[in-house]
């Protein structure tokens, strides 16, 4: 019977961090949307470009990145003209950043810093930048990339809390990348109910359910020990 008590605590902490998980990305999603700004329109020039990055670097908010010096034509190659400004915002005020290592194919190991910015007038409501860590001979290449992505599809990349790396200050959540934040909301939080994340039923009634089997378990044993004397 101890078995079915483990397998039942292990249920109810899976359930928990499922719950936790979705917590965390609904309060991402509302900090994102609450950050979104318009992206600017900057014609496609070399020097409206260098205008955005001066001597080819980019300041993020964890260092500064030297861009390649194809970076420019980059745009033009991947059809990203209109981008710039987003791309600028994107890469030195992002809302969040997550750390990404890939576990498959010929890039297997590769880490990447994963940047998002949400913008109010393009169709996919944000950006997501990649700062690209690809280590060459004990020197550090970055390649850099950033380009239109829903929402959901940059969080559907979160597999973990620790994978937060960057959170931008705002007052409905946590701040900055002070790693006791980056998964709890600020204290003054509790004291709004509109930044209040809204338990998920379903995940509770189950975690119920278990809670109910675990002292029903619990009080079984208390029985056969009691009528043993």
């Amino acid at each position: 019977m101890d078995d079915k008590k483990v397998q039942i605590q292990r249920l109810m902490d899976t359930l928990l961090k499922v719950k936790e998980q979705k917590e965390l990305r609904e309060n991402l999603r509302e900090q994102i949307e609450s950050q979104s700004v318009p992206m600017e329109h900057v014609y496609y020039s070399e020097d409206n470009f260098n205008s955005k990055f001066p001597n080819n670097k980019v300041m993020t908010p964890t260092g500064e990145i030297p861009l390649s010096y194809y970076q420019f034509r980059k745009l033009s190659n991947k059809g990203r003209k209109k981008y710039i400004d987003g791309m600028e915002k994107t890469l030195t005020d992002p809302s969040v950043i997550i750390k990404d290592i890939r576990t498959k194919g010929d890039r297997k190991g590769e880490k990447a810093e994963l940047g998002y910015r949400g913008f109010t007038n393009i169709k996919e409501k944000g950006m997501m930048s990649v700062i690209a860590d690809k280590t060459d001979e004990g020197k550090n290449k970055f390649v850099i990339s950033a380009y239109p992505l829903k929402i959901d599809d940059y969080l559907d990349k979160l597999k973990d809390t620790a994978d937060i790396t960057y959170r931008k200050p705002y007052s409905g959540g946590t701040a900055g990348n002070d790693p006791q934040n980056l998964a709890n909301k600020n204290i003054d939080d509790t004291q709004s109910p509109n930044n209040i994340t809204q338990p998920d039923p379903v995940v509770n009634r189950k975690i119920d359910r278990l809670n109910t089997l675990l002292q029903g378990e619990k009080q079984r044993k208390r029985g056969l020990y009691e009528r043993s004397f």
